[in-house]
């Protein structure tokens, strides 16, 4: 599945430029199944600061909510090398149940992305925010972790 979205991706700015140029600002790239644009900050912030990053530029973290924006991201992710965790838009609603909400407050679920079934596992009882973690060959699963730690971000926005 990544490797066509990768090609996809690597294909459409080249086949179509000025859609890409016209949908999304520059440096943002939009995911035609869903409309949403994307951008992959080169910045390094905690999970407060990323949110905040990306509400300057009139966008969100991002919100994963169903597979087409997840593998959008994840390939994004991987075409653009990055090679670490990168903070994504779900924090944990509060300290006790450990359930998730996406920016805008829609609970986070059905469709999940976890790196393994013993995630989220709030693992020493600090992590309440969720990322995009480099695992097993560039597949980017999600995982919860201390959300002061600084990790780059991708933000989120309609397409013009």
């Amino acid at each position: 599945m990544i490797s066509a979205l990768r090609a996809f991706l690597l294909l459409v700015p080249v086949l179509a430029q000025v859609e890409f140029v016209l949908a999304c600002d520059e440096g943002w790239y939009l995911n035609p199944e869903t409309g949403m644009c994307y951008m992959m900050s080169d910045k390094r912030l905690s999970w407060v600061e990323s949110a905040v990053a990306c509400a300057e530029m009139g966008a969100r973290l991002s919100v994963l909510n169903n597979a087409s924006d997840d593998s959008f991201v994840r390939a994004l992710a991987s075409i653009l090398q990055v090679n670490h965790e990168v903070w994504i838009g779900a924090q944990a609603v509060d300290r006790v149940s450990h359930d998730f909400v996406w920016m805008g407050g829609e609970m986070v679920g059905p469709y999940t992305d976890w790196a393994n079934e013993n995630e989220p596992n709030n693992d020493g009882g600090f992590e309440h925010c969720v990322n995009l973690f480099h695992y097993n060959n560039n597949a980017y699963k999600w995982n919860d972790a201390p959300c002061y730690l600084n990790y780059r971000f991708v933000c989120q926005k309609p397409e013009h």
